[in-house]
């Protein structure tokens, strides 16, 4: 499945992200990483915003993660250290439906 939806190679028994699936990654760390500063700034610790990241991380939209980014000031790392990609380093993701449609002219 992951293969067809290109994101993996598989060469010689071996299974590799593909520059689709490195993205996909990327992405999604930055969403959950988002979602934990946004969770450690209310005060929960970082292990209950790791849990609480975990819940939403998926749902939300890549529009949403940047607002929460920027009422954030851009933070550039989660609560465990680990770096969250900068707005702008983004490059070559996928948009969803809600994404296309915001960024559509009328």
């Amino acid at each position: 499945m992951l293969e067809g939806l290109g994101l993996v190679t598989r060469y010689r028994g071996k299974t590799r992200l593909s520059a689709r699936g490195q993205r996909t990654l990327s992405e999604y760390q930055r969403h959950h990483r988002v979602a934990e500063t946004l969770f450690g700034n209310l005060g929960l610790t970082p292990s209950e915003s790791c849990t609480a990241a975990r819940e939403i991380d998926l749902a939300i939209s890549h529009r949403t993660v940047e607002e929460v980014c920027r009422a954030e000031q851009h933070p550039t790392v989660c609560p465990h250290g680990e770096p969250i990609t900068a707005c702008d380093a983004r490059s070559g993701g996928t948009l969803d439906r809600h994404d296309r449609e915001a960024r559509s002219p009328p």
